[in-house]
């Protein structure tokens, strides 16, 4: 029928051009960024928000409270897994291990340890281990 035809960008605007006024590698404004951005590690991610750090470690289907030992230092973090270690090093901050705390986390895609460790102070984290 009439009006069937496929919307036309206006003219002068390649097909996938960003909008007008947006040149290339301009800051997007804060209201249009995802939240606290999730940091894709090796068998963890983490994100930050304020003083608060929140570590997400996948487990084995299998895995049971029993089987984890999560040990918190000031600038230490080690997470075991049935006597294996999955994180163990020094953190990129400091933390007060008396605040931070873990907990196991059944999702549809399997079980998660959820690990939340409040920053002693400083700033943004520029990553959680220590390279």
């Amino acid at each position: 029928g009439p009006g069937g035809a496929a919307a036309q960008p206006p003219p002068g605007v390649p097909p996938g051009a960003l909008p007008p006024g947006m040149p290339p590698g301009m800051n997007v404004p804060d209201h249009m960024k995802p939240a606290p951005v999730e940091v894709q590690e090796s068998g963890y991610s983490w994100n930050q928000s304020g003083a608060e750090i929140e570590v997400c470690v996948r487990l084995p289907k299998a895995a049971t409270k029993a089987d984890l030992k999560v040990v918190f230092g000031v600038s230490k973090l080690v997470v075991k897994v049935s006597g294996e270690a999955v994180l163990d090093g020094k953190l990129a901050g400091k933390v007060c291990p008396d605040d931070c705390t873990w907990t196991l986390r059944n999702d549809p895609d399997g079980k998660k340890l959820m690990i939340y460790l409040e920053a002693d102070g400083g700033g943004k984290w520029a990553s959680l281990i220590q390279a």
